[in-house]
């Protein structure tokens, strides 16, 4: 049912149970009052569950909501903490719970067939085999390198591998166009077997230069080959484009006070500039909040920019 069919039932029904003369504290039957039964028909609590269920079934509503969600989150400074409590809280005053319990007893049964978690050993040669390596840093402290970025130094090489894991998860996430949340929600051994499937290449396998024509080789960059992307044209695109991404960090308010941040990442033609932020986390002792941070640049400007 679309909101439109739910507009054209409602009024059927207002004119016909007026037609047959029912009246409530002696007035007829208003618009209103017929949306409140055609909720009622189809199962829903009130009409505004039953318009919620419309919208969320709108791919333009469903993705508009998602971007917006993100931005109160960012603004907020909500953690994982808060978005669940928050998320909690609707599901039980929209009367879902049930719904939700249903789906989180399959969601565990779908886990549990996974096996065991992904050990340490397997995620680390994914990752080398991803293009990511450790590094000694001046300090003799390890810290790990991925294309042109690099993270801070860690106290050993475990600790580096399990963050450029998160990293490589992130960088995913936003491949696949998740939102954090769910990303988070698969299993494990899900989501390895979707990096180690998927990977993270911004090419395939015998694409070509989009100037030239020539293969791309792991030098490649933004579907030129190095000699096109080198291109004094594709420099001064390149320069724009960052110059944009720099201003627009640099006015956006994360809610919270930027720590430290990693350089810019991009592999879309310039258009798409992403970086990690770490924000100072409220609570006494605890780390770092990790967002990722998203610019969308078009001939120069800033069409849109969002952390998550």
């Amino acid at each position: 049912m679309t909101a439109s069919e739910l507009k054209t039932r409602a009024n059927a029904l207002m004119n016909r149970l007026n037609e047959l003369g029912f009246m409530k504290d002696g007035q007829p039957m208003v618009i209103d009052q017929a949306f409140e039964l055609v909720a009622a028909e189809e199962g829903y609590r009130n009409q505004h569950v039953l318009r919620t269920k419309l919208d969320a079934n709108n791919p333009d509503s469903e993705a508009a909501a998602q971007l917006d969600w993100h931005s109160i989150v960012a603004c907020q400074g909500w953690d994982a903490e808060s978005q669940l409590t928050h998320a909690m809280g609707f599901i039980v005053d929209q009367g879902q719970m049930t719904d939700f319990l249903a789906y989180a007893e399959k969601a565990a049964a779908d886990e549990n067939a996974f096996g065991d978690t992904v050990s340490a050993e397997e995620i680390s040669e994914l990752l080398s085999s991803m293009g990511y390596s450790l590094a000694t840093s001046d300090f003799g402290k390890p810290y790990w390198q991925f294309e042109c970025e690099a993270s801070v130094d860690f106290a050993d090489e475990a600790a580096a591998w399990e963050d450029a894991w998160e990293d490589a998860q992130n960088r995913m996430a936003q491949k696949l166009g998740e939102n954090s949340a769910v990303w988070a929600a698969r299993h494990p051994r899900a989501r390895f077997d979707i990096l180690r499937s998927a990977r993270l290449t911004p090419y395939k396998a015998g694409e070509c230069c989009s100037e030239c024509g020539r293969e791309l080789d792991l030098d490649g960059w933004h579907s030129l080959c190095v000699d096109c992307a080198g291109s004094t044209e594709n420099q001064e695109t390149d320069h724009a484009a960052r110059q944009a991404a720099d201003e627009a960090y640099e006015a956006y308010d994360f809610g919270a006070t930027v720590v430290s941040a990693n350089g810019w990442e991009t592999c879309t033609g310039w258009e798409t500039w992403t970086r990690t932020v770490f924000l100072e986390n409220s609570a006494p002792g605890e780390s770092s909040i990790r967002v990722r941070f998203t610019v969308r640049v078009n001939d120069g400007i800033v069409t849109s920019m969002a952390a998550y």
